[in-house]
């Protein structure tokens, strides 16, 4: 499955959806390898990763604006 697709299935823009890739791999939740041909990466899930720990705050869906936070008026 193509990252554009898994975009185009959570009705989220690709972008977006890189840099969730991005962060997963940061957290060790996914291992990306290259193909030798092409431009594609493939992606390996570990299941033994370690549980994320968020604080309340970062795990708002919304973001700042969308809470109201820094609308403040001037």
């Amino acid at each position: 499955m193509l990252l554009c697709e898994i975009a185009a299935e959570l009705g989220i823009t690709e972008r977006a959806a890189q840099g969730i890739f991005t962060d997963l791999e940061t957290g060790g939740y996914l291992t990306r390898t290259r193909t030798r041909i092409g431009r594609r990466n493939h992606y390996i899930l570990n299941p033994h990763a370690p549980p994320a720990t968020a604080s309340p705050k970062d795990s708002s869906p919304c973001s700042p604006a969308e809470r109201g936070e820094g609308t403040e008026a001037v």
